[in-house]
């Protein structure tokens, strides 16, 4: 069953630092704002939305396009650890981050077989790009963002590779969404609600071909 939703925007607050939230993860009465553009994320205290910056990697600072991490994924996993990961979309796209909320400690580590799994189960010609990611019982599922008119892809794969392991691929499923004023809409996030029952966030983008080929 397909279900559609509709939202209005009814307030806009000033957040100071906080560029983007590509993705967003809550935990209590705090809201983690991940941030693409760098090694860094934000904690958000609700409701009164005070900000505190994470730095993941060195100050945390915003970085140039072609050296950003991408992050555009984030999932607590059932250890209660944050899990955030890169795009892929570039060979330095590829970093995982660990994120224990309790003592704000990081881990950082590359993981390029993850992307390399989802290219080849999908078939793809280029490398993918993971833009949203969740848990499904015992699976990590990756959702791949089809570019142009290219159809986007969720991958499943075991859990445990955010622990290290091989990333085996279980499973994947690829989505036809259609167009919006003519433009290929494409994933940017999912969260899986039940066994059977998924949500996800899709987008239609035309935009100007950049002069280096980087998003």
């Amino acid at each position: 069953m397909r279900s559609e939703l509709s939202a209005r925007l009814v307030a806009a607050h000033p957040l100071p630092g906080v560029r983007a939230g590509s993705a967003l993860v809550r935990v209590g009465d705090r809201l983690l704002a991940v941030q693409d553009d760098a090694f860094g994320a934000a904690w958000i205290d609700l409701p009164g939305l005070g900000v505190a910056q994470l730095p993941l990697r060195g100050d945390g600072a915003a970085l140039a396009k072609r050296d950003k991490p991408d992050f555009e994924s984030a999932l607590r996993a059932p250890d209660g650890s944050i899990h955030l990961l890169g795009s892929g979309s570039l060979e330095n796209r590829c970093t995982l981050a660990r994120i224990d909320p309790e003592d704000g400690s990081v881990a950082l580590h590359e993981f390029p077989a993850i992307y390399g799994s989802v290219r080849l189960a999908l078939g793809l010609a280029d490398r993918p790009n993971i833009e949203g990611a969740a848990i499904d019982g015992s699976r990590l599922r990756l959702f791949h963002r089809g570019a142009g008119s290219a159809a986007s892809a969720s991958v499943d794969l075991p859990l445990s590779v955010l622990d290290g392991d091989r990333p085996e691929v279980l499973g994947f499923t690829w989505f036809e969404l259609g167009t919006l004023d003519g433009v290929g809409l494409g994933v940017t996030d999912a969260a899986v609600l039940s066994p059977d029952r998924t949500m996800f966030l899709a987008a239609a983008e035309l935009c100007r071909v950049e002069l280096d080929g980087i998003a």
